[in-house]
């Protein structure tokens, strides 16, 4: 079987660059990637030739084209996911008021946020639409382990490394790996102040056919408004959420959910 085509994988990592990047030089994109300059130039050309990103002449300047975003409101509607998790995440919001997104695995093992309702509190944790993050993301990233076998998360985990988000992250891989084994038996992770130093979350996966997290559900608030001891609770209605969707996914049609109080 044969491997990645060189020019083909360079091409994805450009346009993921400048998506995580935008307005970004292609000098800065050929030093950040490693990429021969002569040869990031004529990837990007080639990319702006198909409407995959837009050049800006006069800043020199290169952003996602309307080609690749029209490709992705494609791709959003064949997988249809906002149609069925949609009034389900609202509800959560209604009866809790803390934010809820839904994020789906890469294959690199990072995760994008694929649909989110934010809090209504006028000051509010909240995550952009495709805004992406890391396997080290506290709770989805221990959610998310809690589908692979062990020694597959903790290789994983080794050659990510573990970060110090914030004074509270959990920087030892056996730490980590046993708040995944605790996540594994209840159905539910949670976070306390590990990614942002003033939010606790809780994050459920939603599996696949194979048993594998298709997409996770996370909630998070502010210390004050989703408190230490109320973790639990909300772990659990967070891991009905998980199901509820998981049900919708599955059939195309939201049931109701109760218990996010």
């Amino acid at each position: 079987m044969s491997g990645p085509v060189p020019s083909v994988r360079s091409a994805i990592r450009l346009i993921q660059y400048v998506a995580e990047h935008p307005d970004t030089r292609g000098r800065d994109a050929a030093r950040a990637l490693e990429l021969n300059p002569s040869t990031c130039h004529d990837i990007l050309k080639t990319l702006v030739n198909g409407g995959m990103l837009e050049f800006d002449v006069a800043t020199k300047r290169y952003r996602l084209g309307p080609t690749l975003v029209a490709l992705g409101g494609r791709a959003w509607e064949e997988t249809d996911y906002t149609r069925v998790t949609r009034p389900l995440l609202e509800q959560w919001v209604a009866e809790t008021r803390f934010t809820v997104f839904v994020v789906r695995p890469l294959p690199n093992h990072e995760f994008v946020v694929v649909d989110k309702v934010a809090s209504p509190h006028n000051i509010k944790v909240t995550v952009d639409l495709a805004e992406r993050f890391p396997l080290t993301t506290a709770a989805i990233g221990k959610a998310y382990l809690t589908c692979l076998p062990r020694e597959q998360a903790a290789a994983l985990l080794e050659q990510a490394g573990l970060p110090a988000f914030t004074p509270w992250s959990i920087t030892d891989v056996a730490d980590f790996l046993a708040e995944v084994d605790q996540a594994r038996v209840r159905g539910w992770s949670e976070a306390r102040q590990e990614y942002f130093s003033f939010t606790n979350a809780v994050a459920a996966p939603i599996r696949g056919p194979h048993q594998r997290a298709e997409l996770i559900v996370c909630s998070l608030a502010a210390t004050t408004d989703m408190s230490s001891d109320r973790l639990e609770h909300h772990g659990r209605a967070i891991r009905q959420l998980a199901n509820l969707i998981g049900e919708a996914v599955r059939s195309g049609a939201p049931r109701a959910h109760t218990g996010g109080r």
